[in-house]
């Protein structure tokens, strides 16, 4: 996925960097770096928003740290109780 899918999906920079947790400094490092979601993020992302947004697929191996990481639903995607 691209950061502008990510941005449109969550209205804005701002709104996306609250519902990650992060700083929205975080984003715009992101889109000066060549502008690439790290893919441990997008894969929290697409858990997060049910599969409408996608992580980039990429042949690599994750260790179980990583896994483990990116099985995580965050905050943002949980049912309000």
């Amino acid at each position: 996925m691209t950061i502008d899918e990510a941005v449109k999906y969550f209205g804005n920079g701002l709104k996306m960097a609250r519902a990650l947790g992060i700083g929205s400094n975080t984003i715009s490092n992101w889109r000066a770096r060549g502008g690439k979601i790290p893919l441990l993020v997008q894969f929290q992302i697409e858990l997060g928003t049910k599969g409408e947004l996608k992580a980039d697929e990429r042949p690599f191996v994750l260790g179980q740290k990583e896994i483990k990481r990116a099985a995580q639903v965050p905050n943002w995607a949980r049912p309000a109780a």
